[in-house]
């Protein structure tokens, strides 16, 4: 979270300045969580998952990160009709057929 003019990260009476998944969020009942970004206090039930906001401009960024390229490549659904089969996720992790994430190769 940084201030929108100092661009410096904003001064707040819990001392955060970040979430991320090494914070213990409060999980809603199907699992999901909800961050408030926000600058008044949402409530002590809320405050794990609050991001205090100044009371002016302000922006944050997100950030994702995945542990390798193939782990984060697209995941087909398997094919029902042939009855089940490979979907090539698998095939993949054991480093045979080609990963979604990088080039064919000759290219």
């Amino acid at each position: 979270m940084y201030d929108g003019v100092t661009h410096y990260t904003v001064p707040n009476p819990i001392d955060r300045y970040k979430l991320g998944s090494d914070d213990e969020l409060k999980k809603n009942p199907d699992g999901s969580f909800t961050v408030y970004v926000q600058h008044d206090h949402p409530g002590a039930d809320k405050e794990a998952n609050w991001l205090p906001a100044p009371a002016g401009p302000f922006y944050f960024m997100l950030r994702n990160y995945a542990l390798a390229a193939r782990l984060s490549a697209p995941l087909r659904p398997r094919d029902r009709a042939r009855g089940g089969g490979d979907d090539g996720f698998a095939r993949r992790q054991r480093g045979g057929g080609r990963d979604h994430a990088q080039p064919p190769s000759g290219t």
